[in-house]
C-alpha cells in the first residue's frame, strides 16, 4: 500500500465481503486510524531530504558488533535476526530492503559439569601446594608464571 486510496479500495473490495464477525473487519477497523497517522508521518518524512544514518561509498561494508548471553544448560534458543537497509538511487525513490533469518543457539550439555570439574581440579592442586610443607609442590609456581623454564630450575638444582 503506497496510497491511502489503496487502503480505501481495500477496505471496499476486501474488508466489505467479510463477515460481521470476523477477525478482519475488527482488526482492520482498529488499526486504521494508526496507519493513517503512520502514512501521513512518513509523507512528511519522505519529503525532505534523504539523509539518515550511517552513509557508506559504494562497495564498502560495515559491522555491528553485538554478544549474546549462551541459554541455560539443556535449553535452546530460537530468535529472529533482522537487517534493515534504507537507501536511494539516482531515481530519488527511497528503496527499504529487510534480510531476516532464524537462529538456534544450542548450549552445550557438557560446558557446566566440564568447567565445574575442571575448576573442582584445579582448586584442589592450587590448595594442596599451597599448604604442603614439601619442598616438592605439585606446582612450580615461578615455572607456571614463565619466570624461568624448568631447564634452568634443574640445572640450578643440580648445582645446589
Amino acid at each position: 500500500m503506497t496510497e491511502w486510496e489503496d487502503v480505501e479500495r481495500l477496505e471496499k473490495e476486501v474488508i466489505s465481503f467479510e463477515p460481521e464477525d470476523s477477525f478482519l473487519p475488527k482488526a482492520y477497523s482498529i488499526n486504521k486510524d494508526k496507519l493513517k497517522r503512520v502514512m501521513d508521518r512518513l509523507e512528511k518524512v519522505q519529503g525532505r531530504k534523504f539523509s539518515k544514518g550511517i552513509s557508506l561509498p559504494v562497495d564498502s561494508t560495515i559491522t555491528f558488533p553485538f554478544s549474546y548471553r549462551s541459554p541455560h544448560l539443556l535449553k535452546s534458543k530460537k530468535m529472529d535476526i533482522s537487517f534493515k537497509a534504507t537507501y536511494m538511487l539516482d531515481d530519488d525513490v527511497v528503496h527499504t530492503r529487510t534480510a531476516t533469518t532464524r537462529v538456534t543457539l544450542l548450549p552445550s550439555a557438557f560446558a557446566v559439569p566440564t568447567g565445574g570439574m575442571i575448576g573442582a581440579a584445579v582448586d584442589f592442586i592450587i590448595k594442596q601446594t599451597l599448604m604442603s610443607g614439601n619442598a616438592d609442590a605439585l606446582i612450580n609456581w615461578a615455572v607456571l608464571a614463565g619466570l624461568y623454564s624448568e631447564a634452568i630450575l634443574s640445572k640450578l638444582q643440580s648445582l645446589l
